[in-house]
């Protein structure tokens, strides 16, 4: 039987990693929202520090007709990384 433990307030089956992708925000082209971003990204890079836990994917939008390329980008990431 699977073990289960709480780390990082969620729970996970013992012996797996758990993983985040995060593709490129999309950006409607405004200062403001470029501010936006740029205090996300920086809170996303704390996160990675801490956690480890973060893959980012450049050039990709992080949108749902985007879904299948991160996807595959899951399947490089375990099979080459």
């Amino acid at each position: 039987m699977n073990k289960y433990f709480y780390l990082n307030n969620y729970f996970q089956v013992e012996g797996t990693v758990t993983k985040f992708l995060i593709a490129d925000p999309i950006w409607d082209g405004s200062e403001k929202e470029k501010a936006n971003i740029a205090i996300e990204q920086a809170m996303l890079d704390e996160e990675q520090k801490l956690f480890k836990d973060l893959i980012f994917i450049r050039g990709i939008e992080d949108n749902y007709a985007n879904l299948h390329l991160k996807v595959l980008e899951i399947i490089i990431n375990l099979l080459f990384f």
